[in-house]
This record gives C-alpha cells, structure tokens and sequence, in this order.
C-alpha cells in the first residue's frame, strides 16, 4: 500500500509538472496558428494588389504564390497548419 502511494504522489507531482509546461506551449503554439494565418491572408492580398498592378509585361506576375495553378497548395497547406 505504501508503495502505491508513493506511485500516485510521483505522479501527481509528473503530472503538475506536465501542466505547467502546456501552459507555456499552448500560447506558442496559439501565436504561431495566428501568424501563419496573417502570413496567408498577406499573400492573397499582394496577389491582388499585383493582379491589379501589373505594369511590366513578360514579368513573373504569373506565378502565383497562395492561388497557385494547382489549386492553392500553399494556402491549403497554412490553413491546414492553422486548423491543427
């Protein structure tokens, strides 16, 4: 019997411990979904803002970065790194 409270008393403190360290993940992790979320909300802007203002033929304005030609690979794959 002692033994297994010295078991749960060692998880408990493990356990506290854990917690404590999510809660510095979790903000982190939270600022980084934001980020890359503002990241691709900039990239559909400035591809807009270049559709617009195309001034110089032969230029590599088409390439597209966030709604590229094979659907948005980009833009899904930051989104999908939002998500989770």
């Amino acid at each position: 019997m002692q033994q297994f409270v010295k078991d749960q008393k060692e998880l408990l403190v493990t356990l506290t411990s854990f917690k404590k360290q999510l809660k510095s993940i979790v903000p982190i992790q939270e600022e980084t979904n934001q980020y890359y979320k503002s990241f691709a909300g900039f990239l559909e802007k400035y591809e807009e803002a270049k559709d617009k203002a195309q001034l110089v033929p032969n230029s590599l304005a088409h390439v597209r970065l966030i709604s590229g030609q094979k659907g948005g690979l980009l833009k899904e794959k930051l989104e999908l790194m939002v998500e989770r």
